[in-house]
């Protein structure tokens, strides 16, 4: 986007050009949407002409700041995936499973032989289901407990959320879940990928 830094620079773009530079920093599918929600906006708009030198300069400089930010987090993520090959960490070869993903794994877990079985890890993570206890009575609900570690929480939900879409296998099982009104599908699937890191 640093080509267009004011409105004067999109005089002369067709909407077909700018769709193709939104793509490559949004979604795809997003792209024409954006462009319409854009276009509606604009043309109940006033443009302005004063300080359109200053306020150009102030765009360009953060469009700078955003590059530079992007090129030092490709530099991490590449340093990342040198330490994974290293380690030789079979975590990558889990469907859907990043090197970030296994990386943060690997910092939140430790030594997966302190875990005796593959529940332990899940109580870890906090996925497990909590219970409630009341004198003699004791109730076990289909909440998640949200112990444990709040980064793997995230971590698997997201994971677990792009399996369902992506992967056919995953997708299958998720839409078969949803299917059967199970209202817990997205933490059912989160565990099973986390019992696939203890494996």
């Amino acid at each position: 986007m640093s080509p267009l830094n004011s409105s004067s620079d999109f005089e002369d773009i067709s909407f077909e050009k700018l769709e193709d530079i939104l793509s490559k920093v949004t979604l795809k599918k997003l792209a024409s949407k954006k462009l319409d929600t854009v276009s509606a906006l604009a043309k109940n708009s006033f443009g302005i002409t004063f300080c359109i030198e200053g306020f150009s300069f102030q765009l360009k400089l953060l469009i700078q700041q955003i590059n530079f930010i992007e090129n030092q987090i490709s530099e991490v993520e590449l340093q990342i995936d040198n330490i994974l090959k290293k380690l030789d960490s079979p975590l990558t070869t889990i469907p859907r499973i990043s090197s970030i993903a296994a990386a943060t794994i690997l910092g939140e877990i430790g030594d997966i032989n302190r875990f005796s079985n593959a529940s332990k890890l899940v109580a870890y993570a906090g996925l497990d289901a909590s219970v409630s206890q009341s004198g003699e009575y004791e109730c076990t609900n289909n909440h998640m407990s949200k112990r444990g570690s709040p980064y793997l929480r995230k971590l698997f939900f997201r994971s677990a959320f792009v399996a369902s879409y992506y992967d056919p296998i995953f997708s299958a099982y998720y839409q078969k879940k949803c299917s059967e009104g199970n209202q817990t599908s997205n933490l059912i699937f989160q565990k099973n990928l986390l019992m696939q890191v203890f494996l």
